[in-house]
C-alpha cells in the first residue's frame, strides 16, 4: 500500500481536528473519509494499516460527525448517544446533504460518495437510524436524489426487512403520512428519480403493516406507484449493484415486496367485510 494512503489519518489527525469548531470539523472529517474510500477503492488488498485507517476514521466520525458521548472502548461506541444540539444536528444533516448532491464527474466519484454513505451509516450503529430518517425525509422534500440513490443501496446491502431498513421506512410514515399528509405527493416521484430507492421502501412497508393498521394514504400512494411503475416489483432484481460498491464489496441478495403485497391482496377481502360491517351498524 502505498505511503499516501497510509498518511491520510494518523493518530494528531484527531489533535488537529479538535480545535475546529463544528461543523468544520464534521466537513474535514468527510474529506478524509472520502480520500479513504478512494484509496480503499484503488487498493483491493487489505493489510494491517489499512485496518488500522478504518478503526481510525470510525472513531472520528463517531467523535466528529455524530458527536457521539463515549469514553469507553472502541467497541462499545455502538451503543454510544449523541450529543447533537438541534442547531448542529440541522447544520450536520444540511451539510451531508449538500456534499452528497455534489456535481459528480465520473462514475467512480458516485461508488465514491456511496461508500462514504455507508461508513457514515454501518447498521452496527443502529442508533443512527433517527438522524438517517431524518436525512432521507430532508432529501425527499428538496428532490435531492443522490441521498436517496445512496439509501436504496445501503437498505439493500443491510437487508429491506432488517430493523435498520424498517426504522427508516416506518420513520417516512410518520413524517409523510401522520405528521406531513399535505406533503405527500413529493413521494409520487420518487420511482422515476430513485427507483432503487422507492423499490426498497416499498418492500420494507409491505413486510411491516398488513390491512388493518395501514395508513390510508400510504395505502394510496403504494397504489398509485403500482399503477404507474409497476416495474417497482423486480427493479432490485434487475439493478446491477456492483457497479454502485466499492472495490471488494458483495452484493447482497435482492429483495422484492411480492410476498408482502400478496399478503395484502389475500387479506383485503376479510378487511373490507369487516368494514362494511362497522359501517352498517
Amino acid at each position: 500500500m502505498s505511503s499516501k494512503h497510509s498518511a491520510i489519518i494518523t493518530p494528531d489527525t484527531k489533535t488537529t481536528l479538535r480545535k475546529l469548531s463544528f461543523p468544520d470539523s464534521a466537513r474535514e472529517v468527510l474529506n478524509k473519509i472520502e480520500q479513504l474510500c478512494i484509496a480503499q477503492n484503488a487498493h483491493r488488498t487489505q493489510s494491517s494499516q489499512h485496518i488500522k485507517q478504518m478503526e481510525l476514521a470510525m472513531e472520528m466520525i463517531s467523535e466528529f460527525i455524530f458527536r457521539e458521548n463515549t469514553n469507553k472502548s472502541f467497541k462499545k461506541k455502538l451503543h454510544s448517544v449523541q450529543t447533537l444540539s438541534k442547531i448542529q444536528e440541522l447544520q450536520l444533516l444540511e451539510m451531508l446533504c449538500e456534499y452528497m448532491s455534489a456535481s459528480h464527474e465520473n462514475s467512480t466519484s458516485q461508488v465514491v460518495k456511496n461508500a462514504v454513505y455507508m461508513f457514515l451509516f454501518p447498521h452496527s450503529h443502529a442508533h443512527r437510524s433517527r438522524l438517517l430518517v431524518k436525512l432521507v425525509s430532508m432529501a425527499i422534500s428538496t428532490s435531492n436524489y443522490q441521498v436517496l440513490i445512496s439509501t436504496g443501496i445501503l437498505v439493500q446491502q443491510v437487508g429491506c426487512t432488517t430493523k435498520f431498513s424498517t426504522d427508516i421506512a416506518e420513520g417516512l410514515v410518520s413524517d409523510y403520512f401522520i405528521l406531513l399528509p399535505h406533503a405527500v405527493t413529493k413521494l409520487a416521484e420518487l420511482p422515476l428519480h430513485a427507483p432503487l430507492f422507492t423499490a426498497n421502501l416499498l418492500t420494507s412497508l409491505s413486510e411491516m403493516y398488513n390491512k388493518s393498521n395501514i395508513n390510508p394514504n400510504l395505502l394510496s400512494i403504494v397504489t398509485e406507484w403500482l399503477s404507474k411503475h409497476p416495474d417497482l416489483c423486480y427493479t432490485a432484481l434487475v439493478t446491477n449493484l456492483q457497479s454502485s460498491l466499492p472495490s471488494g464489496a458483495i452484493p447482497m441478495p435482492a429483495s422484492t415486496p411480492f410476498v408482502g403485497l400478496f399478503k395484502w391482496c389475500i387479506l383485503a377481502p376479510f378487511y373490507i367485510g369487516q368494514s362494511a360491517g362497522v359501517a352498517q351498524r
